[in-house]
């Protein structure tokens, strides 16, 4: 995400039982792939936030909101 002004958020990922410090731990330097709905709000005009859905690399899923 290096250079990406865009802003990327998990909804109520702590809620769900992501903790940070494994984040952090695991996937800082690793390729990672971020899914997320495209879709436009006027909330979000210039499209700079993404509410992410699903985090994963090659081997893991680390969150999947769509159960």
């Amino acid at each position: 995400l290096e250079g990406d002004r865009t802003r990327y958020y998990v909804n109520r990922g702590l809620e769900n039982g992501l903790i940070l410090e494994n984040l952090r731990n695991e996937l800082i330097g690793k390729k990672v792939t971020l899914k997320y709905p495209e879709y436009w709000t006027p909330l979000d005009w210039n499209d700079r936030v993404k509410h992410v859905s699903k985090v994963e690399t090659p081997s893991t899923v680390w969150f999947n909101e769509l159960k």
